[in-house]
């Protein structure tokens, strides 16, 4: 699924924004390329013990991959300057099961819940939003 937004942010802002998330998320200075693990709460409500993989972390550009036991999750922000001041951000989600059974109730479940996806998908942007407006207003 993938959702774009239009911010007011610089591009330094942002990519420092983004860093700090990252930084944050691996308890560490986070570079591509960095593997850690996590405890996350899976589709069935459990917590999971989750591998993190940074696959890029770069200006205008950071993709984050989970693999778990049951389900491997990507989530690649991309963003770049439209204007001075102004950003444009695509975010975009692609994962999940790719074995027998469980790759035919994934494509079932993307059916019946699409629209409850799109919510959840721009509800992670409005909180992305208001965490990007708050770290701006720290300086």
């Amino acid at each position: 699924m993938k959702a774009a937004r239009h911010f007011r942010c610089s591009l330094g802002k942002m990519d420092a924004f983004i860093q700090t998330l990252a930084d944050q998320d691996a308890g560490q200075p986070a570079c591509a390329g960095l593997c850690y693990e996590k405890q996350l709460t899976g589709m069935n409500g459990r917590p999971q013990k989750t591998a993190v993989s940074i696959e890029a972390l770069e200006s205008g550009h950071y993709r984050v991959r989970f693999d778990s036991s049951r389900e491997i999750l990507t989530m690649d922000w991309r963003w770049k300057e439209t204007a001075p001041g102004q950003l444009e951000l695509t975010y975009e989600e692609t994962g999940g099961n790719e074995q027998g059974l469980s790759k035919w109730n994934q494509k079932l479940a993307g059916l019946l819940f699409g629209l409850s996806a799109k919510k959840q998908l721009n509800m992670r942007l409005d909180l992305f939003e208001k965490q990007l407006e708050e770290y701006q207003w720290q300086d």
